[in-house]
């Protein structure tokens, strides 16, 4: 697996074992740039596309990052985006595209090679938050700014929304998107329970269950992280204050079993999650592209220290 680590300069890419065992560690770096790394996928053949962004040196001001580094270690492209933004980018399943979701909410189609296929803005008053990709399509979802509810975005390798629904659920928080398979998990909080809901490839509700509940809203908002696997899904839950039951203990991961959707923090009567199809339309933006970035790759010596951490469940 791959862990990202950012710093005020630098950003680090670290491949290690379920054991625990650093493989290799990777730093990136501008001569005159700070450098941030959001994503990486890893390709078929073992290459790398990462995607973040540079920090200007006369503005600091962030500007739309993305990279291959091939399976022995060497940057094959680095473009970087003429737009103030950061960028989260996907590979599609076939490998024969990517697609990259800005701050701004752009969406870039690009080749295999990093080129620029067709840049389009999402008509809305949409924050993006997090992408993921099923065959050959991607999945987005956005935060509204006025708080009430979240939008899922289906998208064709040419950047156009082929379909797009909105949860109905007033103030919904912090929704994180995860995809196995042909489903799509949304994680996010509604009225301080912790939702999870389980989306077709068409966008369609397979599943739902609420997990936890915080216990009044002085307590804070959940962070449901979700990432799912075959047979499970986990959530990582941070606190939004310091307030008890999950500000004392720090960062909590959650984990329930997709075929049970029956964990122990399961609550009684939970909000039902209900969504609309929404109509959303992109538009050709002009004036967009990528340019060649001078991106340097080195070598560092690194290790991880295996520590185990006892912790009571988030819930009972």
């Amino acid at each position: 697996f791959l862990l990202i680590a950012s710093g005020d300069w630098y950003s680090f890419v670290i491949k290690a074992d379920f054991d625990g065992n650093v493989l290799s560690v990777s730093k990136y770096s501008n001569p005159s740039e700070a450098i941030t790394i959001n994503r990486c996928t890893v390709t078929k053949d073992g290459s790398r596309i990462c995607s973040g962004a540079y920090y200007d040196a006369s503005s600091q001001k962030p500007y739309g990052l993305i990279f291959e580094e091939s399976a022995d270690g060497n940057i094959v492209w680095a473009k970087a985006i003429n737009q103030q933004s950061h960028i989260t980018a996907v590979l599609s399943e076939s490998e024969n595209s990517i697609c990259a979701l800005s701050s701004s909410n752009i969406i870039l189609s690009l080749d295999r090679d990093g080129l620029l296929v067709s840049s389009k803005q999402v008509q809305a008053n949409l924050m993006f938050e997090n992408i993921d990709v099923i065959g050959d399509h991607f999945y987005a979802v956005f935060y509204p700014w006025n708080d009430q509810g979240y939008t899922v975005l289906k998208i064709d390798q040419l950047g156009n929304v082929v379909k797009g629904i909105k949860s109905a659920n007033a103030y919904t928080y912090n929704p994180e998107i995860s995809a196995v398979e042909s489903s799509l998990f949304v994680a996010s909080e509604i009225e301080s329970e912790l939702k999870v809901v389980e989306l077709s490839a068409d966008l369609d509700v397979l599943h739902e269950n609420t997990f936890a509940r915080l216990l009044g809203s002085s307590n804070g908002l959940l962070s449901g992280r979700i990432s799912a696997s075959l047979n499970s899904f986990s959530c990582l839950i941070e606190p939004y204050s310091d307030t008890p039951p999950f500000g004392t203990s720090g960062v909590n991961v959650f984990k329930a079993l997709r075929s049970s959707w029956t964990p122990k923090c399961k609550i009684e009567n939970p909000i039902k999650f209900l969504v609309n199809s929404t109509s959303i339309t992109t538009q050709q933006l002009d004036g967009v592209s990528m340019e060649d970035y001078d991106l340097q790759k080195s070598v560092v010596e690194f290790s991880l220290t295996n520590q185990t951490i006892e912790s009571s469940a988030i819930c009972q």
